[in-house]
């Protein structure tokens, strides 16, 4: 047999794989839920447009499945204008694909618009109005919900599982939170939350990753991050939340909180608490914060995190409070507070060339005992410096004014 006979001897004794079929509704189906039923794993049912009265399940056994509307396809999960039976789509097999198509009414168990308990999800540009529970909610590992869009509803969009990705999403107007993840090594990217009534994004979780996402308006806390991993915050924006920190930061052990932006809060714009530390916390500017008179700016429990060139300005209390230990603060500023700029309640700290101007009480005032004070700069403050704890290194620095038990003036 020569070489080209061989090749394709071969070739015709390989097992065939059967293509991936496409499945259309109404036109080769009457319902979406007979096209599924109807389906192999890996095939795609491509719905028209037009508003579809179901409850769509797809059971065990299909595997990657893609249902894909036309840009116009409404699945309403309330058949005939009745109370609700149910979700929209509920799905329990692996890979999942569902994109292009709007739900609604979500009513009854669950009440949800899209319900995915399977591993490896991918929603697409999904819409999801007034469903009662949730717009979106996957149980599962991998799941990736991107360009989607949650209105109306009880919580937008909810993911339990590891490796989740929530990605360019939009959610309005909700009950309870906008985004609410449980699992580790999540990512939400580029998501707008606005008018919640509970938090913003909430994430519980070892190493989860929030960047690029705007929260406004909403009643609880603007971006949450919950566990004893790395966490990383970046780029976020976050405003006018009401009854709680725009961001917090509780229990972790190590991270990165920069370039994010907070404003106009009632409480304070950045809590890290629950032990809190190591944590690099970094060119963050937090603006208008503690309109209650009683919060912060940037308040730091735990031990060991490390400040780095952030702004607090023009907030109703402190700019920065200290409550843990071993913190270092470099090149912050804080301008124009009502109370004092750096108040250091407990701990050991040191506060290395940071800039305090214009706060309503003292530039920098230190309870703890033992801080280091180098190269700093405390100007036009109601009182520059003041020491009420032990001070153990004060060089290189500029003000105008000691308060009781400060160390000798000095002006340099």
């Amino acid at each position: 047999m020569n070489r080209s006979s061989l090749v394709v001897a071969l070739f015709l004794s390989l097992p065939t794989v059967a293509s991936a079929a496409t499945l259309r509704v109404p036109q080769d189906h009457a319902t979406i839920q007979l096209a599924v039923a109807a389906a192999n794993p890996g095939d795609r049912i491509k719905i028209a447009n037009g508003t579809f009265m179901e409850n769509v399940l797809v059971p065990a056994g299909k595997d990657g499945l893609v249902i894909e509307g036309s840009g116009k396809t409404i699945i309403d999960a309330r058949p005939l204008g009745a109370a609700g039976s149910g979700a929209a789509i509920a799905g329990v097999s692996d890979d999942l694909v569902i994109r292009r198509l709007t739900v609604r009414h979500g009513k009854g168990v669950p009440a949800i618009g899209v319900f995915i308990l399977a591993n490896g999800a991918h929603i697409d540009r999904v819409t999801a109005l007034h469903c009662e529970d949730y717009g979106i909610d996957v149980l599962g590992n991998g799941a990736r919900i991107e360009r989607c869009i949650v209105r109306s509803s009880g919580i937008g969009i909810a993911v339990t599982g590891n490796d989740a990705t929530i990605r360019k999403c939009s959610v309005r107007a909700v009950v309870e939170a906008g985004v609410f993840v449980a699992g580790n090594d999540a990512r939400v990217e580029s998501a707008t939350i606005v008018a919640s009534n509970d938090d913003g994004i909430f994430v519980n979780g070892l190493d989860p990753v929030v960047t690029k996402c705007t929260v406004a308006g909403v009643r609880n806390f603007g971006i949450s991050l919950f566990g004893a991993g790395a966490p990383t915050a970046t780029n976020n924006r976050v405003s006018q939340t009401r009854e709680q920190p725009g961001l917090l930061v509780f229990g972790a052990s190590g991270g990165l909180v920069q370039g994010n932006r907070v404003s106009d809060l009632t409480h304070a714009g950045m809590l890290f608490t629950g032990g809190a530390s190591n944590v690099l916390i970094r060119k963050n500017r937090v603006s208008r914060c503690g309109s209650d008179g009683l919060d912060a700016g940037i308040t730091l429990s735990g031990n060991a995190c490390t400040l780095v060139e952030n702004l607090v300005e023009d907030g109703a209390n402190d700019g920065i409070r200290g409550l843990g230990t071993q913190h270092v603060l470099i090149k912050n500023r804080v301008l124009g507070n009502a109370c004092d700029g750096i108040d250091i309640d407990v701990g050991v700290v040191t506060l290395d060339r940071n800039v305090a101007i214009g706060n309503g009480a003292e530039g920098i005032e230190n309870q703890g005992p033992g801080a280091d004070l180098i190269g700093n700069r405390a100007l036009g403050n109601r009182r520059d410096i003041a020491n009420g704890g032990v001070i153990s290194t004060f060089v290189n620095n500029v003000f105008q004014s000691g308060g009781m038990a400060a160390p000798a003036q000095i002006d340099l």
